[in-house]
Parts: C-alpha cells; structure tokens; sequence
C-alpha cells in the first residue's frame, strides 16, 4: 500500500514539476517576442514614415517648379508651416499623406528645399540638405508622456 502512495505522490510531483516547466517556457517565450514584435513594428512604420516624407520631397521639387512657372515661390517666411497658400493640401493630396508638413528652411535664391520635418502617427521624418548637397533623412518614434487639456 504504502508504494502505491510513494508512486501516486512521485506521479503528481512530476506532473507538477511538467506544468511549471511548461509555464516556465511559455512565460520566456512571451518575455522575449513581445520586445522582438515591437521593435520590427517600429521599424516596419518607420520604414513606411521615411518613404512618404521622401514623397513629399518629390512633391515640393515638382511644386517648386511649378510655381517658379508662375513668378511664385512655395514657400512664405511669415507662416508657421513656411509655406505659401496651398501648397500644403497641394503636397498632402498629390502624396496621399495623412500627417504633418512644416518647412524648416528654404533657400529662395536657388528655389531649393534645405529642411524640413514630417510627423505622421509616432514618427517623425526630419530632412536636411548640407552645403555638399548631400541629403539627410533621420526618422524619430515619438512616445507621448503626458498631455494638458488647458485645465477642463
């Protein structure tokens, strides 16, 4: 009788140490894809953000063109965004961008674009052109910590 016992407290004992161990895997295995996951979601968006900011930079190039056609210029120092009446629905439709545009710095002499930043969901897309006109592209995540409503 008494081996019956010992084998039956060895069964459940063993049956236990299965399912911690089992419990134990799928527990690292979380720990370690939920990190993977997100860093290859991040990288796949940031990946779509740069290519709709490289877009715009079409655009304006085309936009620039057009308006220096016209005696105009698609940018204006005196608003926010830098940039003259229209062009910023111009550039948003002819991309099909649902974010943000804002001219940074434009160089009115030879109708170049030299900056300029692009936010779409968490990322944002800067763009600068250096005096070797060499381009470069840099893609932030931005991660919200708090937001003020003005006090309602």
């Amino acid at each position: 009788m008494e081996v019956t016992h010992a084998m039956e407290r060895d069964y459940k004992r063993a049956k236990l140490r299965h399912f911690r161990n089992v419990v134990l895997i799928l527990l690292a295995v979380l720990l370690i894809s939920v990190p993977v996951f997100g860093y290859f979601r991040i990288q796949t968006g940031s990946h779509l953000a740069l290519r709709e900011a490289k877009n715009i930079k079409l655009a304006f190039d085309m936009l620039s063109v057009e308006y220096y056609g016209s005696g105009e210029s698609i940018y204006n120092s005196r608003r926010p965004d830098g940039m003259a009446d229209g062009v910023r629905e111009r550039v948003l439709e002819t991309t099909e961008s649902k974010g943000d545009v804002r001219i940074l710095e434009y160089d009115k002499n030879k109708r170049t674009l030299k900056a300029f930043v692009y936010e779409t969901g968490h990322y944002r897309v800067t763009y600068t052109l250096d005096d070797t006109k060499a381009e470069h592209w840099d893609v932030d995540y931005l991660w919200s910590v708090q937001s003020y409503d003005g006090g309602k």
